[in-house]
């Protein structure tokens, strides 16, 4: 990891160079140290093997298809950087992926809906657990986040007394999707 100066290190991945920007500003003020800035996920890729952050904040649509190559770029940062938190950020909830995300457990990983977050404490709030590998149970959509109204299935993850994760999916409320976090 390259915390410097008690700063955690973060690599934000957003195509959309405004987003990018605010997110890093967001971050920056909250006390993180922005490492690198990239705009699709082999840049990710190429500036996480090289600076090897705390913390990966990315969004799910990223160039050349924007479909889920961002999702697919933190399971595939999981899978080689098992250090380095990561929380991804998105418009739309992706299940496709989650299960891969999660193989390893839900330690260190995050998954936010943009429009769900309840406001710039909580996203800091999340991106400092999630960079910490905070490990808790999570039931529903909202930890740190918007209670919303629900979700059509949520995922479920809680320790076990071996230590071990177990996870889930259920039915959950109405039909309108509230933000997640797993950390």
């Amino acid at each position: 990891m390259s915390t410097v100066d008690g700063q955690l290190s973060v690599v934000v991945a957003d195509d959309a160079a405004l987003m990018r920007e605010a997110f890093a500003a967001l971050l920056d003020r909250g006390g993180f140290r922005v490492a690198a800035q990239v705009g699709d996920a082999e840049e990710l890729h190429r500036a996480v093997a090289e600076v090897r952050p705390d913390l990966v904040v990315v969004d799910v649509r990223m160039p050349p298809e924007h479909r889920v190559e961002g999702l697919r770029a933190a399971v595939r940062i999981r899978g080689e950087h098992p250090g380095t938190g990561v929380l991804v950020l998105s418009a739309h909830i992706e299940t496709h992926y989650l299960p891969a995300l999660l193989s390893g457990g839900a330690r260190g990983v995050g998954y936010l809906l943009k429009e769900r977050v309840a406001g710039i404490d909580a996203f800091l709030d999340a991106a400092r657990r999630v960079a910490g590998g905070a490990a808790s149970s999570i039931r529903g959509w909202s930890t740190g986040c918007s209670a919303g109204s629900g979700a059509p299935r949520s995922w479920t993850s809680s320790a076990t007394g071996s230590g071990r994760s177990s996870r889930s999916w259920r039915r959950a409320g109405p039909t309108r999707p509230s933000a997640a976090s797993w950390c």
